[in-house]
């Protein structure tokens, strides 16, 4: 099912306000950043994060993945004394920067509003971990918490995969490798605004989007390069998900776009092809937002909706 919310063609107010402040300041050639100052900058003023006090329990655990590298995860539980259905989040950066602290209010609210316990993974980033070294962690870590589940605490070991941008890109990936080698299952995905195919990066979207709007394309052209070892990768359908065949096995999907997003059409696109394959697809364009509007909801009203009609698609499985 494909729909839109908001009325089209116009930026959000509240999002216009955002992007005419960071706009106005001195353009910088992303591609002429060191890894340091991707990683050391952020570009969100204080005022549009998420900043709700809610009562969660957090813990810091860690486990080995196969590779042998110890990968840490945060866990939030909303209540410790009630079993709760597992959640795993993989957090965006275009798989080469953010981590568990950047994304660690929208867990928070994930968790509180949902009643999942919410697992967020630290995976490893690239350019020092090309692909698919940060994908193995999240496949890792998602069958550790499964194997693990009456340890954690958790409800079963049937998890949901979510992710934002890469992270989606991410969690797609976890639910393909899954299915390949018929390990587990996973039982629903939350994708928000996803990277699904930088083999070509020309999109109506892009075209229209690629610069101004936050998400620009030389971010995507130079951290995709960073994620790869060769062209020949972007190729490869657990990088470029778009590009996949068969679509077989790919659970409940949620998936949200953003009408003034370099990525809009792409993700789409693959909502599109998950509908023709008959998997239970519900794909939702937030017209007037642009990317990574979740970490303005604390500043813009209509991303808080948008969070909030993924939590009722959580809700909408039976706990």
């Amino acid at each position: 099912m494909y729909q839109q919310k908001g009325q089209g063609g116009l930026l959000d107010p509240q999002v216009k306000c955002f992007l005419d402040e960071i706009n106005s300041e001195e353009p910088v050639e992303f591609g002429q950043l060191s890894l340091d100052e991707i990683r050391g900058s952020s570009s969100i003023p204080d005022r549009y994060l998420v900043k709700e006090e809610l009562d969660v329990h957090v813990k810091e655990i860690s486990m080995t993945t196969h590779a042998g590298k110890k990968l840490a995860m945060r866990v939030y539980k909303k209540d410790l004394q009630i079993q709760q259905a597992p959640l795993m989040f993989f957090h965006g950066g275009c798989w080469v920067f953010c981590g568990l602290d950047s994304h660690d209010a929208l867990c928070r609210k994930l968790c509180y509003d949902s009643g999942f316990t919410v697992i967020s993974v630290d995976y490893r980033l690239s350019p020092e971990n090309k692909f698919p070294q940060g994908l193995e962690d999240c496949y890792d870590a998602t069958q550790w918490v499964r194997e693990n589940y009456e340890e954690l605490q958790l409800k079963d070991e049937d998890v949901i995969i979510c992710g934002d941008s890469a992270g989606g890109n991410l969690a797609i990936g976890v639910s393909t490798l899954a299915h390949q080698r018929n390990s587990f299952k996973v039982r629903g995905q939350i994708l928000f605004y996803p990277i699904t195919d930088v083999s070509k990066l020309n999109t109506e979207s892009y075209q229209a989007y690629s610069k101004n709007h936050f998400l620009t394309k030389e971010t995507i052209s130079v951290c995709s390069d960073y994620y790869v070892s060769n062209k020949e990768d972007k190729q490869n359908a657990l990088v470029s998900p778009l590009l996949e065949e068969s679509f077989k096995g790919v659970p409940k999907t949620l998936i949200q776009t953003a009408e003034f997003d370099i990525l809009r059409d792409e993700a789409e696109a693959y909502g599109n092809k998950l509908e023709k394959e008959g998997v239970e697809v519900t794909c939702t364009r937030y017209n007037g937002l642009i990317h990574a509007y979740l970490a303005l909801a604390g500043g813009v009203e209509f991303a808080s909706e948008a969070l909030e009609d993924a939590v009722g698609f959580l809700q909408s499985f039976d706990l």
